[in-house]
């Protein structure tokens, strides 16, 4: 079972994390979420760092978390749904291409014509490339002894029919596959991932509020809210919600929190209570004003 052990600074768990390290302990530093409300890209990094921890901590892979208080009450994606959504892919299976594609887009993953970046996938014929923030994987050949690994790379898939004849890892410059791996188990590439019923319960809460609104700059950004999902709808789920964040507790009812991810017998160690306490009511009057 992992410790959690919650610091008032970020530095403070850098710190620790270094130093735990250096002791061979399995640790980890949970970063806290930055809420979009607005319909802008944003980096996914610290996103695909939520999602590294969250799932080793389903695996038992993990000895400490370190965190500050607020990123550890923020809301997160429920143990439940990222179990459901983790992707697991073995060389021999029977694998429908078209079934694959629809849990790639149903796990955050988006389309493009060559992966560079972490949350893509390609296609062309029966080879698939998928960039995962995380992957979990055994080698092929004498390195299958190894325990399973964990890293962010590339996979390559190659499909004869409906089976996988071959899964490696592969060079994003060269394009070439430099290991067989027999086996890849994938994070999903967002926190928040909507289903068809959400997206439709956000646009009907969306198109209600812009009846009654009177703010024309409110109005301005609900209408473009309602675009993006529209799209969304026509894309077939390729496009982005990017102001998803607004609307996580319609997505996500359950309304977890990393916490949700440790067993009720838990050792929580706080360093500093007084410094904790003060930085959680800081990040309320902080949240409190964005969403005003």
């Amino acid at each position: 079972r992992a410790a959690l052990l919650i610091c008032p600074e970020e530095k403070e768990c850098v710190r620790l994390k270094n130093l735990l390290c250096r002791y061979g302990v399995r640790t980890a530093f949970y970063m806290g979420r930055d809420l979009t409300f607005y319909n802008i890209t944003a980096s996914h990094e610290y996103e695909h760092e939520r999602l590294k921890v969250l799932s080793e901590l389903l695996a038992g892979e993990m000895d400490v978390v370190l965190v500050t208080p607020d990123a550890a009450l923020g809301y997160t994606i429920p143990p439940a749904k990222l179990i459901e959504r983790m992707i697991r892919l073995q060389v021999g299976e029977e694998q429908e291409i078209s079934a694959l594609l629809r849990r790639l887009s149903d796990a955050g993953y988006s389309r493009v014509e060559l992966v560079d970046g972490a949350g893509q996938f390609a296609v062309r014929g029966g080879i698939l490339d998928i960039y995962p923030p995380y992957v979990k994987y055994r080698a092929s050949g004498a390195a299958a002894e190894e325990a399973c690994a964990g890293g962010s790379f590339p996979v390559r898939i190659e499909l004869f029919g409906d089976e996988i004849d071959r899964i490696g890892a592969f060079d994003v410059e060269s394009q070439r596959v430099n290991t067989n791996l027999s086996f890849v188990e994938f994070t999903p590439a967002r926190e928040v991932l909507a289903t068809p019923e959400n997206i439709e319960t956000i646009r009907s809460a969306i198109a209600a509020h812009l009846k009654k609104s009177k703010d024309e700059r409110a109005k301005e950004e609900m209408k473009e809210e309602l675009a993006t999902i529209d799209a969304l709808i026509q894309s077939e789920g390729s496009a982005d919600l990017n102001f998803s964040d607004k609307y996580i507790t319609v997505i996500y009812p359950e309304r977890n929190s990393l916490l949700d991810y440790f067993p009720d017998k838990t050792l929580l160690l706080i360093r500093g209570t007084a410094a904790v306490y003060e930085r959680l009511k800081s990040s309320e009057w902080r949240n409190g004003k964005t969403v005003e």
